[in-house]
């Protein structure tokens, strides 16, 4: 590298006229200025050298920075000193030397900027040393501070325009990424972990702590914490704490074993897999040993007022409550009313568990999640209740619905009668006058499914603990109630859909066709959907509500019958023979159809059309005088049941056109 130095050229003042009052001052500080002058170039010549020897060529070192330093400090005095002279004689404003004093001022001036330049130059070089020094002595934080320092010395001579520059800069990159990558390998030779499967379905973590040197560790991570990077390797080992040691106490079966030796402090836990959770006194006295060996053995100073159990936390505590909350505390909120004075225990307990933790600095004050949940049992009780109730509920309804039993009026006791009478004796003058009968609000006999049995008992005991809960758990209670029959419209449809899909229906009305000419295909549909009506009358009678089967099956049957007649009434031409068949196929359905009822004579109850259908079935086989007499001028049963056109129309298709059909067809108005 090629050194372009700088030296200060002061010019000559000694001039050798006459002395004047004041002169004799002025020429020796003339002298001065050009001695020192010239001192503070060779103290810059020398101090660039050194520094190009140290940082650039790498050359061995001939001359201790300490010696440079001293040599700046004395310049600096003698500095001074011309300064506070030249001052004092600017001050008096003597005659003929103010030029004289502008022009040392000058020079002065001069000689302080490269003055100030060496001793940073000498300042950067002495805190370099100093911060190696203080890392070989383990005195992390002060070298730390140190390197920092660096680039707030190297941020003032920036403007210098100095080569020397670029390489001190590099430099001081370089000690701060050797630093940070010796602080790495300090971090990872004082906490070791170690993971071990020794069998299946175990598991094994280990954290061993250097405890010989507490000190060179709390020295790093507060050398780390000052350059910013503990966050980062304080986040890797919180997260291996909270996933190796503690959510495997709160999940499993586990063990807590630690070992304290001269130099090393062991934890040890080991956690089974698909193993049932503990109880919660378990946990809570697993995890206290963890954060009991934490806090012995970590808990360094890394600030003023701040430990590493207090940066663990800000890091962790938030996700270690919430799945403790999840997890554990959960599982202890009762789900019946008659378990809540024992939970005074199992509050207690947390209460306990969160004040140690706050102690030790894990938790801040701040942090009550934990405590709130514990508090909070009667919210908790009612919602853990509600929610089980609900999974019980839905449980129920996904049971076979074939499994049945039979249910019908409910028919009181005779204590009961005579409790009632004589508790109403008093009350008949409030009685009705019109009597209503026993059955009155009874549910009628039939058959239902176990599973809604079931659910209505499951709803009943919802209800009846309601009435011995709070105000509050209460209203939760009965809206869950409600839900519960919200919930069974929903799921029963979805859940057993495939089974209520596959009832017998009246399916075989799509394979009637359009043309009733097609009569094998006619008896085929009919005798089906008889079969149909009467495999539901197997299926129901006994099942339904003997009202509630009847609307259903006359339904079912008056679809049937009003298809037949629609199928009939809008055909063109119906030949001698067809109408013959349909006859006799229409005849079978009078036959059986009633049958599906309790009382055949209920099927004109039952089935709106079932009357049109019979009058369809006389007309098919009778003869225009026959159609004429049921016809009756509009009278007769025929026009009950059939408007005009739609007698005509059957005329029409039945009968060839001949003059007495053309006279039937005028009369029918």
């Amino acid at each position: 590298m090629v050194w372009i130095l700088h030296y200060i050229s002061c010019q000559d003042v000694c001039d050798r006229s006459l002395p004047v009052p004041g002169q004799v001052e002025i020429l020796d500080l003339n002298d001065k200025v050009s001695d020192i002058t010239q001192k503070i170039a060779s103290l810059k010549f020398e101090v660039m050298s050194m520094m190009e020897d140290s940082y650039v060529t790498f050359n061995v070192l001939h001359q201790e920075t300490i010696q440079l330093d001293g040599r700046v400090k004395e310049l600096s005095s003698e500095m001074n000193q011309i300064l506070t002279r030249v001052e004092t004689q600017t001050k008096q404003g003597l005659q003929n030397s103010t030029g004289e004093l502008e022009r040392l001022s000058t020079s002065l001036q001069e000689a302080t900027i490269t003055m100030q330049l060496v001793r940073w130059l000498v300042d950067i070089d002495t805190v370099i040393k100093a911060a190696k020094q203080a890392q070989m002595q383990d005195c992390y934080f002060e070298a730390a501070k140190m390197l920092k320092s660096i680039g707030s010395l190297l941020e003032q001579c920036s403007d210098a325009e100095l080569e020397i520059f670029d390489a001190l800069t590099s430099e001081k990159a370089l000690l701060e990424e050797h630093f940070l990558y010796d602080m790495m390998e300090i971090w990872h030779s004082c906490l070791k972990w170690e993971e071990v499967d020794p069998e299946k379905g175990l598991k094994k973590v280990i954290l061993t702590v250097d405890k010989e040197n507490t000190m060179k560790m709390e020295q790093m991570m507060q050398a780390l914490n000052y350059f910013k990077h503990l966050d980062f390797y304080l986040r890797k080992f919180g997260n291996k704490v909270l996933k190796y040691l503690l959510e495997p106490l709160i999940t499993q079966k586990s063990t807590v074993e630690i070992h304290e030796g001269n130099n090393l402090a062991i934890i040890k836990v080991e956690s089974y897999a698909s193993s049932p959770k503990p109880h919660y006194t378990v946990i809570f006295a697993n995890i206290g040993d963890v954060f009991n060996f934490l806090y012995s053995h970590l808990n360094v100073v890394i600030e003023e007022n701040v430990t590493l159990l207090n940066k663990l936390g800000e890091m962790i505590s938030e996700e270690f409550c919430a799945f403790l909350i999840k997890n554990c505390l959960c599982d202890t909120i009762p789900s019946h009313s008659n378990d809540l004075e024992a939970y005074e225990v199992v509050a207690k307990a947390t209460e306990d568990f969160q004040a140690r933790l706050t102690e030790i600095g894990f938790i801040s004050c701040s942090n009550q999640s934990i405590l709130e949940y514990a508090r909070n049992v009667n919210i908790l009780f009612a919602n853990k209740t509600c929610q089980l109730l609900l999974g019980r509920a839905r449980e129920i309804m996904k049971k076979n619905l074939h499994d049945m039993m039979e249910i019908g009026p409910i028919i009181p006791s005779v204590e009961l009668v005579k409790e009632e009478s004589v508790d109403t004796k008093h009350f008949d003058i409030l009685k009705p006058e019109i009597k209503l009968s026993n059955n009155t609000f009874q549910f009628p006999k039939c058959q239902i499914s176990k599973s809604a049995h079931e659910l209505l008992m499951l709803v009943c005991e919802v209800l009846d603990e309601a009435v011995r809960s709070t105000d509050f758990c209460a209203i939760r209670l009965f809206c869950t109630a409600r839900n519960i029959f919200e919930l069974y419209s929903a799921v029963i449809p979805t859940h057993h859909k495939k089974f209520l899909e596959t009832i017998p229906q009246q399916v075989g009305l799509a394979t009637l066709g359009e043309d009733p000419n097609i009569t094998p295909s006619i008896e085929r549909a009919v005798q089906q959907c008889l079969r149909q009506l009467e495999l539901l009358q197997t299926v129901w009678k006994d099942v339904l509500p003997a009202i509630v089967y009847c609307k259903t099956v006359g339904c079912l049957l008056n679809a049937l019958v009003e298809e037949l007649i629609i199928r009939v009434t809008t055909v063109e031409d119906v030949p001698a023979t067809t109408a013959v068949h349909l006859v006799t196929v229409f005849s079978i359905v009078i036959d059986r159809a009633p049958q599906v009822f309790q009382e055949p004579s209920e099927v004109h109850q039952f089935v709106r059309r079932w009357q049109k259908f019979r009058e369809l079935v006389l007309i098919l086989g009778a003869s225009l005088r026959d159609i004429d007499d049921r016809w009756a001028d509009g009278k007769g049963p025929l026009a009950h049941e059939f408007t005009p056109d739609e007698v005509k129309q059957l005329i029409r298709a039945l009968f060839q056109n001949t003059e007495r059909r053309s006279a039937i067809l005028a009369r029918i108005k």
